[in-house]
């Protein structure tokens, strides 16, 4: 982790954050930056799958849970400055014992004079509960940058007792931006077992392994390309701009010390068939850059796919019911509580992965969907007959309106 990060993380600290959260999962990375803000601090570890655990030898010492950990520790704050390492708990933060005790040692970190105790969560999960929120501060790490990255390089090249000139850092530095510390230094250590050296040629290596990176996301996928620029009909203005730019793009490190300005981006706008994606494919070839799609759809799917299956459960059952000959107000009742088992199980699981309590989310989410069938219920009984509408088309305007409260109750209230 850099030196600022590391400053920042002490401001915190010194600042009086009681609970520091850092969503990362290289664990030796966050040791070393705790150690080295903390020293002369008493570490003490907590491990979900061991334990107590000492915080420098990572041997289990005892064998306990998250919430008698805490009980046994929260007092030595009183005794010297502490740091409570907690690793991998975030499904433990629903337990309110476990909340309140976290609590308690905050506010004694805030109030006591006598008291100095910071706890540190650590995880590649964020759950923060409700009534922790205004204990909590989220910690980034952020990404190596250009600099640091050669720096990662020269060490490797040093421990691997291996020669590599500047230009080929410079290079292959580039390649690697994006990427974390253990992400480069593994490429770096598949690179070297390849070839037993590194070269330009391993800015292949980098981008396939880029692109196993990527497909986790489950979001994203690198495009393979065979189009050039040349392949490009008209659009002269546009590709004269991009041989303009490729100058720059494949010198970007030494346009960037220069105080060159790089272009940020370009929206292409057209027609199906205009050659959009083809300009796209084409524009990094000619910048020699991987090409990433992003999968919209996936992105938004876990929102907008809940919402519209919910949606169609609840009118394709108060559809058929009320054609069968069932009352309209009794067909609504049923369709409402088919669609809300679904809306709990899919949005508590999927939409938001919710870590609240349980109860607590099945309770709120009873009293909407109690005023949910009351408020469609009255609209059904009293519109059509007022209005003379259909019944269908007044339970399509009942759903849109709850649709309107639901999603930002379940988001912000039901599900936080």
């Amino acid at each position: 982790m850099k030196r600022s990060a590391e400053n920042i993380l002490a401001s915190y600290i010194d600042a009086l954050h009681p609970i520091i959260y850092i969503n990362h999962f290289d664990f030796k990375v966050i040791d070393a930056a705790i150690a080295h803000v903390g020293q002369g601090a008493k570490c003490v570890e907590f491990n979900n799958a061991l334990g107590l655990v000492d915080f420098k030898t990572k041997s289990p010492m005892k064998g306990c849970s998250l919430e008698e950990f805490l009980k046994l520790t929260m007092d030595d704050g009183f005794e010297q400055q502490t740091f409570l390492i907690l690793k991998d708990v975030h499904r433990e933060l629903d337990n309110p014992k476990v909340i309140a005790y976290l609590k308690r040692i905050a506010e004694n970190n805030l109030y006591n004079e006598n008291y100095s105790a910071t706890i540190f969560i650590i995880s590649e999960v964020t759950v923060i509960p409700r009534e922790l929120e205004n204990y909590i501060t989220i910690f980034d790490i952020p990404l190596p940058t250009i600099d640091e990255i050669r720096g990662i390089i020269r060490a490797f090249i040093t421990d691997m007792e291996i020669e590599v000139d500047a230009d080929t850092i410079d290079e292959i530095a580039l390649s690697f931006k994006g990427l974390n510390e253990f992400q480069i230094r593994q490429i770096l250590t598949l690179a070297y077992q390849d070839g037993g050296c590194i070269t330009r040629g391993d800015k292949a290596l980098i981008l396939k392994e880029k692109e196993q990176f990527i497909k986790k996301s489950g979001m994203l996928e690198i495009v393979n390309f065979s189009e050039s620029i040349e392949d490009i009909g008209g659009l002269e203005n546009l590709k004269e701009w991009l041989y303009r730019k490729a100058f720059i793009f494949r010198e970007l490190d030494k346009a960037i010390k220069f105080g060159v300005d790089v272009p940020k981006g370009i929206m292409i706008i057209g027609m199906p068939g205009c050659g959009k994606s083809l300009t796209a494919k084409a524009t990094a070839s000619l910048f020699e850059i991987p090409l990433v799609r992003l999968d919209v759809g996936r992105l938004l799917g876990k929102y907008v796919g809940v919402s519209a299956t919910q949606t169609i459960v609840e009118y394709a059952t108060f559809a058929i019911l009320h054609l069968i000959g069932v009352p309209s107000q009794i067909a609504n009742g049923i369709a409402v509580v088919c669609s809300a088992t679904y809306n709990f199980v899919m949005n508590r699981n999927v939409t938001f992965k919710s870590s609240s309590n349980f109860t607590r989310s099945v309770a709120l989410f009873v009293l909407l969907w109690i005023w949910n069938f009351t408020f469609s219920t009255l609209l059904i009984g009293w519109m059509p007959g007022a209005t003379g509408l259909s019944p269908y088309v007044v339970k399509f305007i009942a759903m849109a309106c709850q649709f309107g409260w639901g999603y930002p109750l379940c988001k912000y209230v039901i599900f936080r």
